[in-house]
């Protein structure tokens, strides 16, 4: 998903919550809604 939203050019931000084994990626779609994906496992 990274590789994807860098190859758009679309900005994000990534957390890491390691005690739970979850990633985060915060972005901002085209009406100004805030999206947050969740991605549990490797």
């Amino acid at each position: 998903m990274i590789d994807r939203l860098r190859a758009c050019q679309v900005m994000f931000q990534l957390n890491t919550v390691t005690a739970i084994n979850l990633r985060q990626i915060f972005l901002i779609d085209p009406n100004a809604v805030l999206l947050e994906l969740n991605f549990f496992g490797d």
